[in-house]
């Protein structure tokens, strides 16, 4: 594991008495970052309720994509494009934040990947839904 994949705003855990700790990605990079590391944000044990966490983050890598520049290239008719950059905007919070994951500078998960092809297709889409760039990664993303 890189350090510097880490982001500064991750929560690690220690993962003192956890069950789930070794197929935990918090808790490898925690075991992984704390050398010559001092300070950073990190789950509590009180995270743990009735055996399970909040916070568990499989260490498992998944199938990140970025941008879907060419995808919306190929929409047809100018309403459609609009529909979706509108549905798509409201869902990922903001203008700027659709400007975000449509030129690639923020990561689509697996769980995104599908939400935006489904407002693709709601929206008449019928081609193969295929992002710009692809990449095996950890899923930092996920903050419960």
């Amino acid at each position: 594991m890189d350090i510097q994949e880490i982001p500064d705003w991750w929560a690690l855990c220690p993962g003192y008495g956890c069950e789930k700790a070794e197929d935990c990605l918090r808790n490898m990079a925690f075991r992984d970052i704390r050398k010559g590391t001092t300070r950073w944000m990190c789950v509590l044990p009180e995270a743990m309720k009735d055996g399970e966490c909040s916070y568990f983050q499989s260490k498992e890598k998944v199938r990140m994509a970025c941008g879907f520049h060419e995808l919306c290239r190929r929409i047809q008719g100018r309403d459609a494009r609009h529909l979706i950059r509108m549905e798509l905007t409201e869902r990922f919070g903001s203008k700027g934040s659709y400007y975000r994951y449509k030129d690639g500078d923020r990561l689509l998960t697996p769980e995104l990947q599908e939400m935006v092809g489904q407002v693709f297709r709601r929206h008449g889409f019928k081609g193969e839904i295929v992002f710009d760039k692809y990449f095996e990664s950890y899923n930092y993303t996920m903050v419960p």
